[in-house]
């Protein structure tokens, strides 16, 4: 007779481990219930142990049976009504009690029997030991008795509260996978960097809400790790589901012939187990619906290839997972934006890892090999795709080899990784990789909107062109920067290299030394579109006269300098050529008459200080969009041939020039930037053709002796007058109805009459206008700087969100005036803590934290105690105020820096992290001026923290506290030019439902 589990194998076989190890009598719950649990654990892969498929009969209990409840994870007990009457059962059972170890699980069900009549030998269980006492020992029949109370006594299932069957089945199976899951965290513990990416992807799978179908997304560039993140997760939850299904590489499954009805089939039958199953069947569609199933679809690439599979095509409580480099494709599949995840890069401790795990097969660098193993993981970026094949490429090779590899690597990037990266450059429109080329050759970590004014000025459409790239992954932006990863930046750089052997014939160039050799030799071609040069890392070349002559597609040409000085262009007119001076400064000039540019598509000139008298007599450029000529040594601008595409002019700090005769030519000018020209006497005449200019810079123009009449100016955006020298009424200002910003600095005036006029404005400088007593009536701002205002006593202004006000040294206003706009500002707080990055919020005058800081001290530090019930959301945001006192020494940059330091520390005082914040507390925008800091101010600041330290630390910090320390990091005459007297900080959660301070 079968009476359980223990009829045994022979002592001489081997077991291989168990999830689960199913003990019931044989005869009660073999045919029915015990075949259907079995049946269920294993149609969710859950390696189960029962004794008709694993143990041969005849076999008695023995040390076989005892490795196979010891290899298993889970032992379930099936309690029947006539359990207790099989000898068999009840040895089982106490030997699966005597071994019980810390950690292990066993779970008791009572099939159509009371859990108390079990516990304590009723009915069907007290008749069965009566027998059992007339033919057992006594203490035999104790120790099964004692096994049976405490198994009884363990957390299990009644199936008399689970109807039908089923159901009892379903949320065993339920519990049983997620136990196993919970006590297997060894499945990924060889994976770097995933645990708190699959945390984040499960939260957006909301598997704790029964029967809630979502559509998960995972984000990022080739190589990031996104299959790797999906197979952590699909590997953690799978068993959580009546069906679960990984289809790898949607993308190249579907180039393959007949790609998307093949990839259709697969899933079907993995799913169904049924080769005959077809999407157009009714009958198939039903049954998908009746079914919660989990699938994967990798690396899909267009809507198309998954099509079917999306909507309502699974029951309910399914999850599907997408993984892309297109988030554009995410959102077409039926993802919703916030259900999409973007994996990003390692963090630096997780990168040395990972690399060290390939390259050394340990988690750190061989001894020797520290400063090697740091210059490789500057290629790799954060890429685990990179470190892996970095690694393994580096993996017992010598010193001596590692350095020829790592030489090799910064020439010739690795063929491997850019094979996978550059797929998603090939899924682009010609235009979209038109722009990719010129972010990778020119505008990496370029500002977002002088890239997007750019490309939108050569002919592109930059918005939706940019917008592409970034749901590609193949760019990011950080602020107001466009960041390409440098992997990627080598690709695009050797897209255009591949080209042609021939330099004039690559459509790009930005190395120094191929401008050279292409502009004094005569090389270029058709072929060229783009150059871009950095004077400063230039070696002085000679420039062939019709360098520019065969260039005809050109249509931008940037020379440029980056340290903000000095070089020069100057004519060697005895060798009809052109040379460049590096840090040099050079005032002779000679004549140009020999340079002759016929440049029909040019878009984008910039020609950093290169003698150009006139614009007509020089050029032939009938496109041109943008002329930047900063430095130059033009004395007069005259347009004299109609201009009508010339929509931007940049001549900043070109100190001879004097005038420029008429703008009638350039009908269409938007911005017209002459910062910095000290000679400039004139600048227009025509002011009916100024209907489109937005944007009007005449920063530090000393000797400008006249301003239009500003009713022409119906565009007018931004206008900077600081500095200049001419006289003008503020009576003018009033028509200027589209001004958003207004810089007024260093001018003598007391009042600014009409402003309140100007709805739209935003942002107004008034710095150093020492005169000004008065801003009782402003517009509602962004930003107010008014530094050095020493005559300002009244002051009356409404704040926006993310507001910046500085009233720095303005010592004459009124406290109650500095309290309600002081409030005002802070009020509008609740809005910049959503905010990500750092933000400026105030600077005023006076010695008090204000009573809204909830943690104040005395002094340049403070700590904080952190909540554990908020600390898993994303952001520590933190908003700090400091007052400080001047100790009235002089310092020479425009804004003073000061540190924020954090020291994380776990709940038994154990740092678990550190991070700097660095920000700046004093700024004018201004070339003169005080810099004195006079008195005593208070500084408020609010800021994120950086959310990858955070993320790394904050599990740890449950219950810890943070310890912060300010101090300003300016020294004058080797001392501190200012000392922090007092702290307060608060500190808030980003998902927190309300904002609660600590």
């Amino acid at each position: 007779m079968a009476s359980s589990s223990s009829s045994s194998s022979s002592s001489s076989r081997v077991y291989e481990k168990y999830d689960v190890f199913l003990s019931f009598r044989g005869e009660d719950t073999r045919e029915n219930f015990t075949s259907h649990l079995y049946a269920a654990l294993c149609s969710k892969k859950i390696k189960t142990f029962i004794d008709s498929y694993d143990l041969e009969r005849g076999d008695e209990i023995s040390q076989t049976l005892l490795n196979a409840i010891e290899e298993s994870k889970i032992v379930v007990i099936i309690f029947s009504k006539g359990y207790a009457t099989s000898r068999w059962c009840l040895e089982e059972l106490a030997k699966i009690i005597e071994g019980k170890k810390a950690g292990d699980l066993i779970v008791p069900i009572f099939y159509h029997v009371d859990p108390s009549n079990v516990k304590n030998q009723k009915r069907t269980y007290e008749e069965a030991f009566v027998r059992h006492e007339k033919i057992q020992s006594l203490e035999k029949v104790m120790r099964w008795r004692n096994a049976l109370r405490e198994a009884a006594n363990l957390s299990g299932f009644d199936s008399s509260n689970s109807r039908p069957e089923s159901t009892l089945v379903e949320e065993i199976v339920n519990y049983i996978s997620k136990n196993l899951n919970q006590m297997s965290p060894s499945d990924n513990k060889n994976l770097i960097g995933v645990k708190s990416k699959i945390e984040k992807v499960e939260s957006l799978l909301r598997l704790g809400l029964k029967d809630v179908s979502s559509s998960v997304g995972i984000w990022g560039m080739g190589g990031i790790g996104k299959t790797t993140l999906a197979h952590a997760i699909f590997n953690r939850i799978s068993s959580q589901f009546k069906k679960a299904h990984f289809q790898d590489n949607v993308r190249e499954e579907c180039k393959k012939n007949n790609g998307l009805t093949r990839l259709s089939q697969q899933v079907l039958f993995a799913i169904l187990d049924d080769k005959h199953a077809s999407l157009d069947s009714i009958f198939t569609k039903k049954r998908l619906c009746s079914m919660k199933i989990l699938i994967v679809f990798d690396d899909v690439t267009c809507f198309e290839q998954i099509e079917k599979f999306t909507g309502d095509c699974f029951g309910s409580g399914s999850c599907v997972i997408i993984t892309s480099r297109d988030k554009q494709v995410l959102k077409t599949c039926g993802v919703n934006h916030d259900n999409i995840y973007k994996v990003k890069e390692l963090s630096t401790d997780e990168a040395v890892e990972l690399f060290c795990r390939h390259a050394f097969k340990q988690n750190q660098p061989t001894a020797g090999y520290k400063e090697l193993s740091q210059w490789a993981l500057t290629f790799a970026k954060g890429i685990p795709l990179a470190l892996k094949i970095f690694g393994d490429m580096l993996f017992g090779k010598t010193y001596s080899e590692w350095k020829s590899a790592l030489k090799k690597l910064e020439r010739i990037p690795n063929p491997k990784i850019l094979d996978v990266l550059k797929i998603s450059y090939d899924g682009l429109e010609n235009e979209e990789q038109k722009i990719f080329l010129d972010i990778a050759c020119f505008f990496n970590r370029d500002d977002k909107n002088f890239v997007k004014k750019i490309l939108d000025d050569i002919g592109f459409a930059a918005d939706i062109g940019v917008s592409v790239l970034i749901d590609k992954s193949l760019i990011t932006l950080s602020g107001c920067k466009i960041i390409m990863h440098d992997l990627l930046q080598e690709i695009g750089r050797k897209i255009v290299s591949e080209e042609s052997k021939d330099l004039g014939k690559r459509s790009r160039l930005w190395h120094h030394e191929d401008i050279n050799r292409v502009l004094k030799t005569d090389m270029g071609t058709g072929a060229i579109e783009c150059i871009r040069l950095e004077m400063s890392k230039a070696k002085p070349f000679k420039l062939h006269p019709h360098a520019f002559s065969n260039m005809h597609n050109l249509r931008f040409l940037d020379f440029y300098c980056d340290i903000g000085c000095s070089c020069n262009f100057y004519n060697s007119h005895s060798k009809g050529g052109y040379i460049c001076k590096e840090g040099q400064i050079n005032n002779k000039v000679y004549p140009s008459e020999d340079l002759e540019f016929v440049l029909f598509e040019l878009r984008y000139f910039c020609w950093y200080g290169y003698p150009l008298p006139s614009l007509p007599s020089t050029f032939d450029v009938e496109n041109l969009v943008s002329l930047v000529m900063p430095c130059s040594k033009i004395k007069t601008l005259n347009f004299v041939q109609q201009r009508d595409k010339l929509k931007h002019i940049n001549l900043s700090s070109s100190k001879l020039l004097t005038r420029i005769q008429d703008l009638s030519m350039i009908q269409n000018v938007e911005s017209l930037i002459l910062e910095g020209c000290t000679s400039l006497i004139k600048v227009f005449s025509s002011k009916k053709y100024l209907k489109k200019l937005a944007i009007i810079n005449l920063r530090g123009c000393k000797s400008l002796k006249s301003f239009p009449n500003t009713s022409c100016l119906n565009s007018l955006e931004y206008l900077n007058l600081s500095g200049c020298g001419m006289t003008m009424s503020l009576d003018n200002l009033t028509p200027l109805s589209f001004l958003r910003k207004l810089c007024l600095a260093e001018k003598n005036f007391e009042l600014i009459p009409g402003i309140k006029e100007l709805s739209n404005l935003v942002a107004l400088d008034v710095s150093n206008c020492q005169s000004l007593r008065s801003l009782a009536e402003l517009p509602v701002l962004l930003n107010l700087h008014a530094e050095n205002c020493t005559s300002l006593e009244a002051l009356c202004v409404t704040f926006s969100s993310r507001a910046t006000i500085s009233l720095a040294n303005c010592h004459k206003l009124d406290r109650n005036v500095l309290k309600a706009n002081l409030e005002n500002a802070i009020e509008l707080c609740a809005e910049r803590r959503k905010q990500s990055g750092s933000a400026f919020v105030g600077c005023f005058p006076g010695n008090e934290i204000p009573n809204w800081y909830s943690y104040q001290n005395m002094g340049s530090s403070i700590t904080v105690k952190l909540l554990p019930a908020l600390i898993n959301d994303e952001y520590l945001l933190i908003d700090v105020c400091t007052v400080i006192t001047s100790r009235q020494h002089h310092f020479d940059d425009r804004s003073l820096p000061f540190l924020c330091c954090f020291t994380f520390k776990d709940e038994h005082g154990k740092i678990r992290n550190k991070w700097t914040c660095r920000f700046s507390l004093f700024s004018s925008n201004l070339e003169t001026g005080s810099r004195y800091i006079l008195r005593d101010h208070v500084y408020m600041l609010c800021f994120s923290s950086n959310k990858q330290k955070y993320e790394h630390a904050r599990n740890e910090l449950r219950n810890g506290s943070v310890f912060l320390t300010f101090h300003c990091d300016y020294n004058c005459k080797g001392k501190k030019c200012c000392k922090v007297k007092k702290c307060g900080v608060n500190l808030f959660y980003e998902k927190a439902e309300k904002e609660e301070s600590t």
